[in-house]
């Protein structure tokens, strides 16, 4: 038997024994390349054939299945359809987008729960939150009162928390002779010189609101919502205040309203009698 003839068997003879991995075809394809492939020689150097010992072909014949084999299954794993389904690699789970829903609404702000009381001063009678503090002012107001926030003759209701925001009412009388716009216009007067009209809109950015069944008008300033409605000859203002520095919000505004929507109004109860010093 030649050379090749034997190399040939054993390496068949070794494949189908030692591999039950390696395809049929892998296999012819190997011995068909081992048989046919010729000898090459480098530039310069003279031909000649040297032939390979068994041991060497033989090896040589391992190297080339073991290529083939390594490519062969790399093929099968990738190519589904052949050779059964490919083997799927574990993958992450896929993180969940954290859910962005809309912000949360203020909890609903119910006034029938309020605690009621009468402003005997000013002619008017509300609610306030409960767990506020009442106080009511002690004096009659003017005009040139009304800069003063804190002198007695405004009724606070004060937050008990932080930052301590202030529900404030007051009724004044017009002076004789004074229109409800040259009012107006004074009433901005000391709020503009200093701050600006940003701090005061002018009535013709205030938004229409009723109180008491009387029009009025509501405005945003800087650190408060505020309204001004005129009733039998008086200005009634109804003011959310915050701490100075802190800028009003929706829920200023909400919790304005839902006062104003407890306000009933006796302008010809106010009393304007002075404090006796």
């Amino acid at each position: 038997m030649s050379d090749d003839r034997a190399f040939e068997r054993a390496t068949r003879d070794w494949l189908e024994a030692g591999s039950d991995q390696t395809p049929a075809s892998a296999i012819d394809a190997v011995l068909l390349a081992i048989k046919t492939t010729p000898q090459e020689r480098d530039l310069g150097i003279p031909w000649r054939t040297p032939r390979m010992s068994m041991l060497q072909r033989l090896a040589a014949g391992i190297a080339i299945v073991a290529v083939l084999g390594v490519a062969g299954l790399t093929f099968l794993n990738r190519s589904p359809g052949i050779g059964g389904s490919p083997a799927s690699s574990p993958s992450a789970s896929p993180t969940a987008a954290p859910t962005i829903g809309p912000a949360p609404s203020p909890a609903p702000i119910d006034p029938a729960t309020w605690t009621p009381f009468t402003s005997a001063r000013h002619g008017y009678a509300a609610r306030y939150p409960s767990d506020w503090t009442l106080t009511l002012g002690s004096a009659p107001a003017n005009l040139a009162d009304l800069t003063d926030a804190v002198g007695p003759f405004f009724d606070h209701v004060k937050s008990n928390g932080a930052p301590a925001d202030e529900i404030l009412g007051v009724s004044t009388r017009l002076p004789a002779g004074m229109s409800e716009a040259d009012w107006i216009t004074a009433y901005r007067k000391p709020v503009v010189d200093a701050y600006g009209a940003k701090c005061f809109p002018p009535p013709s950015e205030w938004e229409p609101v009723t109180v008491d069944g009387q029009a009025g008008g509501l405005y945003v300033g800087c650190n408060y919502v505020e309204s001004t409605t005129f009733v039998g000859g008086r200005a009634y203002i109804f003011t959310v205040a915050r701490p100075l520095g802190i800028a009003a919000t929706d829920a200023t505004e909400g919790l304005l309203r839902a006062f104003l929507s407890t306000v009933t109004i006796d302008a010809s109860a106010a009393d304007d009698t002075p404090v006796t010093p």
